[in-house]
């Protein structure tokens, strides 16, 4: 029997962990260099909404997102990366919900943005404007989904025994973007879920009760009116945005889930006050909803 040689043996391992350390090099400059695009274009926003500071836009920047379907994709990106920290997907927000809206952005259609659980704030709750890079707040009606929404849900009709209830709303997003260089785009929006920060629901009402035939919905800062809204503006009423939702996401093979918030689109342009001016206590009102009421701090 053959003996290794000690001093081989030893000079054989040493070769082969060279040769390891040599392969890991290059997989070592991979994990940090060959990160594609699309993450590194939501990574950059998720620092700046963590960091409370501004980003150019990413179509001003140059890059490149060729149409909506695109944007959705890099926004299912940004949803698992804000899962992490906002826990998990609990609802949707309507974006240009007015036909107004999409013809002034080049659209023909809403988007959509993902809500996450740990931005909701109750009814009568607080928030600090020092969480906000853009502060804006926006009055809506939002649904409660009851149980999953099937494909074969084709009609307003068809949706309504899927709702649990529905509510007066606010959808208080963040704009992270510096326009100073350029405005953003839709697609820009799509990205980082449409901006999507706060959320908060009144009082809960029975669909069966309620009737979309043009109400208004008003803001008040304090004592000051400082918004007013139709729904008429969410592609002609609530529902006709929360079926376009449904079809959308059926579109992307995603679905409406039990439990989710939808909130319908914003009935009105965005009532944006900067810094310490934002502070106090803000009341919306429905005629048949009632009143939601927040306090920034």
């Amino acid at each position: 029997m053959t003996t290794a040689h000690p001093t081989r043996t030893k000079s054989r391992l040493t070769r082969i962990k060279a040769s390891y350390l040599l392969l890991l090099i290059p997989l070592v400059g991979c994990l940090s260099s060959c990160v594609s695009p699309q993450q590194r274009i939501v990574d950059r926003i998720i620092t700046t909404q963590e960091q409370n500071t501004t980003i150019v836009p990413p179509s001003v920047q140059g890059v490149t997102v060729a149409s909506l379907d695109d944007a959705y994709s890099i926004q299912r990106r940004y949803d698992r990366s804000k899962s992490k920290t906002h826990g998990p997907v609990s609802g949707y927000k309507i974006a240009y919900a007015s036909k107004q809206s999409q013809q002034a952005n080049g659209i023909p259609e809403p988007v959509y943005g993902s809500l996450f659980a740990k931005q909701q704030v109750p009814n009568n709750g607080a928030l600090a404007i020092a969480e906000f890079t853009g502060f804006h707040i926006e009055s809506e009606v939002a649904v409660i989904i009851d149980r999953d929404v099937p494909l074969s849900v084709t009609s307003i009709a068809g949706l309504k025994p899927y709702i649990r209830s529905v509510h007066i709303g606010y959808d208080i997003p963040d704009n992270i973007f510096d326009v100073s260089k350029g405005k953003p785009v839709p697609n820009d929006i799509v990205i980082f879920g449409a901006g999507a920060h706060t959320y908060c629901l009144g009082p809960a009402h029975s669909l069966q009760n309620i009737r979309f035939t043009g109400n208004d919905l008003d803001v008040f800062h304090g004592r000051k009116k400082v918004y007013q809204g139709n729904e008429k503006n969410t592609m002609g009423s609530p529902m006709h945005s929360l079926l376009w939702l449904h079809e959308k996401l059926q579109s992307q093979g995603k679905s409406l889930k039990a439990n989710q918030v939808i909130l319908c689109g914003a009935v009105a342009g965005a009532y944006k006050i900067k810094g310490e001016a934002a502070k106090g206590v803000y009341s919306a009102h429905h005629p048949l909803l009632g009143k939601v009421t927040i306090q920034v701090k």
